[in-house]
């Protein structure tokens, strides 16, 4: 098997932000692929005998949930709704709230060898530290995909844990197709359950890059948070115009058309999925200020007709937007 993992990292643009800990990662599962045997024992131990997904039915959960059957002789869930959202008899249902665990919850806990959460931040927070507790298997990998990752930081910084622990961070919806898609793994306690989760995800197709939790805030923060703002702005105010957006249609550009589309996108999802974005990351209001002022700042330019200034900040920004397309093949994917 080809490690996707390993062309991502002979990328210079993808090693940036490494720690230790994360660079430690790397060399040891390429120790692992230059020991061909060990690697093909591995690979033959390729399955984990109990998994537990906390907020299954979800939209990650769900696509998780059957992804992960091809690794594992067992896979539970648990959600508030009474009955699990997908159709499949394979799979163990618990309805019960996570964050006020009954005897059901703690005990499918103490079993699984991997435990998902894909739930908002906060209950992430509320959970880890029962989690932590009742978890009896020190070779249980627990992983999360919590958007912002320096308050989970700080919680596991606050706990002893024993347990592997992987925080990821798919930029992308459950919807789409994996391959080249980003993958943020913050590698918080590293062994051989995380190598072999790892493994699985590369199958896919997945850029995977390890990070450490604050500069990934900071990195999401200027890209998800602020494509987020943006396009919400746009959307009110195309919203709030004299016309209808039926009238506006008739003089739709193929640019503008491109514009609708993650709009549309976003009209699709519940509301407070994008709160959440906003409101959770601590470097969200920052940027935001940051772009408020340059929108000022470019209104300023054409309001006193400062060509000069105009043009050269738009030079500036094409030669980043090339320099990164060429860097990234599926830019325009």
């Amino acid at each position: 098997m080809q490690m996707f993992i390993t062309n991502i990292f002979s990328h210079s643009d993808c090693s940036k932000g490494l720690n230790f800990q994360a660079s430690d990662a790397i060399a040891h599962i390429e120790f692992r692929r230059a020991k061909q045997d060990a690697f093909i024992s591995l690979m033959n131990e390729y399955t984990f005998s109990s998994v537990l997904i906390l907020g299954i039915n979800g939209d990650f959960g769900q696509s998780l949930a059957l992804k992960l059957k091809e690794i594992s002789g067992k896979i539970s869930g648990i959600d508030l709704q009474e009955r699990l959202a997908i159709e499949d008899q394979e799979i163990s249902y618990i309805s019960a709230d996570v964050s006020n665990p009954d005897s059901n919850v703690v005990k499918a806990i103490s079993i699984a060898d991997l435990i998902v959460i894909c739930t908002p931040l906060p209950i992430v927070l509320n959970v880890l530290g029962y989690i932590f507790e009742h978890v009896t298997n020190n070779e249980t990998l627990i992983v999360d995909i919590a958007s912002v990752k320096s308050p989970v930081k700080e919680k596991i910084e606050a706990v002893y844990v024993t347990s592997e622990y992987l925080s990821l961070h798919p930029m992308f919806g459950s919807d789409v197709d994996l391959k080249n898609q980003n993958l943020i793994v913050i590698p918080f306690n590293l062994g051989t359950q995380s190598e072999k989760f790892l493994l699985f995800l590369e199958q896919f197709g997945l850029c995977i890059t390890f990070m450490e939790a604050d500069d990934h805030d900071k990195r999401v923060a200027e890209i998800q948070v602020i494509g987020h703002f943006i396009t919400l702005a746009l959307a009110r105010y195309l919203g709030a115009s004299e016309y209808k957006l039926e009238e506006l249609s008739v003089v739709l550009t193929p640019f503008y058309r491109k514009l609708l589309v993650p709009m549309l996108r976003m009209s699709n999802i519940p509301a407070h999925v994008y709160w959440q974005i906003q409101t959770d990351n601590p470097y969200s209001q920052a940027e935001r200020e940051k772009v408020l002022e340059e929108i000022t700042s470019l209104n300023s330019e054409i309001s006193e007709g400062n060509w000069k200034l105009f043009s050269q900040s738009l030079a500036s920004i094409q030669n980043s937007i090339e320099t990164m397309s060429k860097d990234h093949e599926s830019f325009d994917q």
